[in-house]
């Protein structure tokens, strides 16, 4: 009924995080938090995908990026923190991943939300590192 909000609400904030990272923090810092959000997301992405175990495991990403992001703090002037920012942007990638799985929001919407963090990702991390950590993923995956 609400999913529309939900899913706004989510783009929004993903799309404020990446804003932030983007233009009031140092490119190091930058760096880690790009680092840091594509090591989380290809550890939710190693899971197979129907398995009750992957919504576990990202339940539990969930709830660390949460204790994450309170542990940071939440002054305004801590926004710019790379550890919160980063936890910011998993929290809310996981929690519209998992909206999405629930059918609380639409995979549209999902999408939309998982190529902001993407584009951030992109244009921050050197594409070869890029595919190495990719490629670390789908070699782990396979059996």
């Amino acid at each position: 009924m609400l999913g529309w909000f939900v899913g706004r609400s989510l783009r929004r904030n993903a799309l404020r995080d990446v804003d932030t990272a983007q233009n009031a923090m140092a490119p190091g810092a930058r760096l880690a938090v790009a680092r840091r959000v594509i090591a989380q997301m290809a550890l939710v992405e190693r899971q197979p995908g129907g398995a009750n175990g992957a919504i576990d495991l990202q339940n539990a990403v969930l709830r660390q990026a949460s204790a994450d992001k309170r542990a940071a703090g939440r002054l305004k002037a801590r926004r710019s923190d790379p550890a919160r920012v980063a936890a910011s942007l998993v929290e809310g990638w996981v929690e519209a991943r998992l909206a999405a799985t629930q059918r609380r929001i639409s995979i549209r919407t999902y999408e939309r939300i998982d190529a902001v963090i993407w584009e951030f990702i992109a244009d921050t991390i050197d594409p070869a590192e890029i595919r190495a950590s990719l490629e670390a993923k789908h070699s782990d995956a396979r059996p």
